[in-house]
C-alpha cells in the first residue's frame, strides 16, 4: 500500500467513524475571520474563485459558496467527499467538490483560483509530498492570490513535544498520532515561514492556543495561522 492510499484509508475511516474531525456543519471560525479581512481590505470575492485544500464534509466550502462566485473542494476521502455532496445539496450550494490526494499533483490547472486555503491539512504530509504540495499551491493560485494557512505549532506546545518523543514520525518534528496511525508534522515560526513563505508575501502571521478533543479528552494545542499572498507577476 502506498502512502496515499494509507491516508484515504485512514481518512475514510476517520470520517466513518470520527475521533478527531469535527462533525459539525459551521465553518471554522478562522475561515470566517479570513474572508471578513478580504472584505475589510475591498477585495471583491463575489467574482473570485476559491479552493478548499481537505474539504472534509463541506462546512468551509459551502460557507465560502455564500460569498465566492466559484467553490471548490478537494479532499482524499471518498466518504468525506459523499458526506460534502449532500450537504451541499440540502443548502442549495453551488459548491463544487472532487476526491483526490492534494499531493504531489493537485488536479487543477495553472492559475485556477484567486484563494486557497489549507485549515489543518497540509501538516499530515511528509516531506517530500508537502514540498510538491506548495510548489503546486504557487502554480495554481492566480499571481496576486491568496492563500490562508491554519497549521499545527511546535512553540510552546507541551503535547506535541511529548508526541514527538513517544510516537516519533520519519520527518523532522513529526510524530505518529496514536490510534489513527498518520503522520503530523508542527512547526516553529522559522519552519513555517521556510516552507510556506518561500515563493509568498507574507500578509499576517499568528500563533494561539486552542483546545481540540480527542477520544473524550480535550488537550491544549498551539496553532499558526497565516494569511500569505502570491506575488504580481
Amino acid at each position: 500500500m502506498n502512502h496515499s492510499d494509507k491516508n484515504k484509508r485512514i481518512w475514510n475511516n476517520e470520517y466513518k467513524n470520527p475521533v478527531l474531525v469535527s462533525e459539525g456543519s459551521n465553518p471554522l471560525k478562522a475561515v470566517v475571520e479570513f474572508v471578513r479581512f478580504l472584505k475589510k481590505k475591498d477585495v471583491d470575492v463575489s467574482a473570485m474563485s476559491a479552493l478548499d485544500i481537505g474539504s472534509g464534509t463541506g462546512r468551509n466550502s459551502i460557507y465560502l459558496s455564500e460569498h465566492f462566485d466559484t467553490v471548490c473542494g478537494v479532499d482524499i476521502s471518498d466518504e468525506a467527499t459523499r458526506i460534502a455532496k449532500n450537504r451541499a445539496r440540502e443548502v442549495n450550494s453551488n459548491a463544487v467538490f472532487l476526491c483526490a490526494s492534494v499531493a504531489p499533483k493537485l488536479p487543477y490547472g495553472d492559475a485556477s483560483f484567486d484563494v486557497v486555503i489549507d485549515t489543518m491539512v497540509s501538516h499530515c504530509l511528509n516531506t517530500d509530498d508537502r514540498m510538491a504540495y506548495q510548489s503546486e499551491i504557487m502554480r495554481i493560485i492566480k499571481p496576486g492570490g491568496y492563500w490562508f494557512v491554519k497549521t499545527l505549532g511546535k512553540t510552546g506546545d507541551k503535547n506535541a513535544k511529548e508526541l514527538i518523543s513517544r510516537f516519533p514520525g520519519k520527518d523532522v518534528d513529526s510524530y505518529i498520532m496514536p490510534e489513527m496511525g498518520h503522520q503530523e508534522t508542527v512547526f516553529t515560526k522559522e519552519t513555517f515561514l521556510e516552507q510556506y513563505a518561500k515563493n509568498f508575501e507574507l500578509i499576517s502571521y499568528n500563533e494561539e492556543a486552542g483546545y481540540p478533543s480527542f477520544n473524550g479528552r480535550v488537550y491544549k494545542r498551539k496553532f499558526i495561522e497565516a494569511i500569505l499572498r502570491k506575488p504580481l507577476e
